[in-house]
């Protein structure tokens, strides 16, 4: 009975690692080690999706430390010193500011707006470990902020996405200042 047991919690594991690995593969663009620097970067990732606008994250961990490129396709710009403040379903907020001036291009007519967002490892495992319900783009010159609700199929697949870049990231190699 042991004997089938440890068979079955084998077949189980294998069964589930093949199933991370394999989703964990379509998040994970390039994965890449120079001598004590590791560059792990991840494919676009959607947050919010809308009729007329969406937004999404890709992750970036280089010797400069944890970023997130952060993108609005038809929605508000993202300028430097502005925030994007993520909520988890428990209501626990954390805000992350742009570091740079941002870019602007059109895609189609429609304006597409980017920024690096300044992350570290603490958020990469809050995202992670929680599912965010909500996206806030905080304008600090204006004082206006847009609210984003996240709907459950894109809850689900950030917070994977953000496990599976944890995942691929060596902590020991992490060039991680304090957010």
């Amino acid at each position: 009975m042991k004997g089938l047991l440890r068979i079955l919690l084998i077949i189980a594991t294998i069964a589930l690692t093949s199933e991370t690995y394999a989703q964990c593969s379509s998040s994970i663009k390039e994965e890449t080690t120079f001598g004590s620097i590791q560059i792990v970067k991840t494919n676009w990732q959607y947050l919010v999706v809308r009729g007329g606008y969406s937004y999404g994250i890709e992750f970036i961990h280089n010797e400069k430390g944890i970023r997130g490129v952060f993108t609005s396709k038809g929605g508000v710009a993202l300028e430097e010193g502005n925030d994007v403040v993520f909520m988890n379903s428990a209501g626990v907020r954390k805000v992350y500011k742009f570091i740079d001036y941002g870019e602007m291009n059109t895609e189609s007519g429609q304006p597409v707006y980017s920024n690096t967002l300044e992350l570290d490892l603490d958020a990469i495992r809050w995202f992670a470990s929680n599912t965010m319900s909500t996206i806030y783009v905080r304008n600090n010159t204006t004082l206006q902020m847009r609210k984003f609700s996240v709907n459950g199929d894109r809850k689900a697949e950030f917070q994977s996405f953000s496990a599976c870049f944890l995942r691929a990231i060596s902590k020991g190699k992490v060039s991680d200042a304090k957010v």
